[in-house]
This record gives C-alpha cells, sequence and structure tokens, in this order.
C-alpha cells in the first residue's frame, strides 16, 4: 500500500456544498532525471541512464505524433488534441484567438490501482491562511510596526489581497482591533491605495478614531481563498498580526485621509 497525507484546504468555489476540499500535503515535483533515478529504490534493474533516454526519446516522439493528430495511449494516460468552442459550420478558418489543446485522461488501469492501493491518511486543516509579516508606516519608514493617524502605512505578508463577493463585502476589508480590547475599526475601502497578495498599502484612520499612545492589531480579512488567484473562498479568511502597531505623531505630515 502507499501511504499519502491530506489536509483541508478551503475551497475556491463559493457555490460549493461543503467549506473544505482535501489536498495531499507533500507532492515533490520530479523532473525526468529525478524520476530515473529512483529506480534502484523501487527495485527496477534498469540503468537510470537508460531510463532517463528512454523517456526524453518517447515524450519528444509522443509531442510530434499528437501534434500531427494522433491520440496517444499508454498504461498511464492517454493524450490527445482538442479543440476548444463551438461553431455554426460555416467557418473556414479558426479564431485568431483559438488553439488546439491538448488533453490528458488517467487511463482505467492506472485509477483502478490509485482505488486499491493508495491509502489517504487525513491530518486536520491546513495552516496556511496567509499571514501578516511587518507593518510599514510612510510617514515614518523608521519607525516599523507603527501608524500615525491620517497617514499611509504598509501591511506586508502572504495571500492579503482584500476580495469578497457582495453577500460577504460587510465581513472583508482591513481594521483595527484595539490591543485593550474593544470594538474593531474598520479602514474605509477608499483609503485601501494598494490591493496585492503580498502588500496592502492604506490610510489609516483620523485622531477622531485612534490616538497617539494607543495599540492596535492590524486584520485583513479576505474571502480570496489562499493561493486562489483570483478564485473567491466559501468562508473568509482572517489573518491578524502577532504583534500590535503603535499609535504615533504625525509630525505635521498632511492628512491623506478620503472622506
Amino acid at each position: 500500500m502507499h501511504r499519502i497525507t491530506a489536509k483541508f484546504y478551503p475551497v475556491r468555489l463559493p457555490d460549493a456544498r461543503k467549506p473544505y476540499i482535501l489536498y495531499t500535503k507533500y507532492q515533490p515535483c520530479l523532473d525526468i532525471h529525478e524520476i530515473a533515478s529512483k529506480a534502484a529504490l523501487y527495485n527496477i534493474p534498469t540503468q537510470p541512464e537508460v531510463i532517463e533516454e528512454g523517456a526524453m526519446i518517447f515524450f519528444a516522439l509522443a509531442n510530434y505524433l499528437v501534434a500531427d493528430g494522433y491520440r496517444i495511449k499508454t498504461p498511464l494516460f492517454s493524450l490527445k488534441i482538442s479543440i476548444p468552442g463551438v461553431y455554426d459550420g460555416t467557418e473556414t478558418q479558426l479564431p485568431d484567438d483559438v488553439h488546439p489543446r491538448g488533453n490528458i485522461t488517467l487511463s482505467r488501469e492506472f485509477q483502478e490501482y490509485l482505488n486499491k492501493n493508495v491509502l489517504v491518511h487525513i491530518d486536520g486543516v491546513a495552516d496556511d491562511n496567509g499571514m501578516i509579516a511587518k507593518i510599514i508606516n510612510r510617514a515614518d519608514a523608521e519607525a516599523e510596526n507603527t501608524i500615525s493617524p491620517s497617514s499611509l502605512f504598509e501591511v506586508h505578508g502572504v495571500a492579503l489581497k482584500i476580495m469578497s463577493d457582495p453577500a460577504h463585502a460587510g465581513d472583508a476589508g482591513i481594521f483595527l482591533e484595539p490591543a485593550a480590547g474593544g470594538e474593531r475599526i474598520r479602514i474605509n475601502i477608499k483609503n485601501v491605495t494598494i490591493n496585492q497578495p503580498r502588500r496592502i498599502m492604506a490610510i489609516a484612520p483620523g485622531t477622531e478614531s485612534i490616538h497617539p499612545g494607543d495599540s492596535y492589531y492590524v486584520i485583513v480579512c479576505t474571502q480570496e481563498a489562499y493561493k486562489g488567484h483570483g478564485y473567491l473562498g466559501k468562508t473568509v479568511r482572517e489573518m491578524k498580526s502577532d504583534f500590535p502597531v503603535t499609535v504615533i505623531p504625525t509630525d505635521g505630515a498632511s492628512s491623506l485621509l478620503a472622506p
């Protein structure tokens, strides 16, 4: 039996019936050379260099054959060309933005082998929720992990980009949570000037909301799936800084706060 470990990850599609999907935890990527080098480990007597050379020749030949319209069928997969799109039957050539695609399908024999011989160990929910690494105060770049009223600050981290569907718009955004306890302060989305996966730039609230000497945790809430490339998850992810930021005076910097 083969034993693999899988973890729960939030689903990318908001209309999914359940909130999680299982992904294998470890999937090291092997190239042809690395595959061949493991032959002895799996009791295959053929020399690695023979396996590597044969595999390279096979894939080079298959590349040309599939491009010539052949369908390749192997013990692991089938490979063929397909042409995307729908047509009215009078076309004489493909549209400029349409190109043939290669389609690969697992063989029935390989799928049956997986069904019978792979044991999946489920190891809880993945902790890849994203994270806040540091805060930079643009009013005083020397004072890291601080913010100043009505001034720009940057949040650096992973999987930060703020996104949501209309139903979750009220939950997504960037917030300041008082370290001493109390209600979160939402930063107006109009005051978020840069919204990227690894960097958010925003304008801090004015002195009517935050005061020099106070401390806050920065919280980013987004519905974008972790490593989702624009896909929305079923629920909103929340990332909270492990450290509080301290409010310091703006030192005469002009107010940037949007109404």
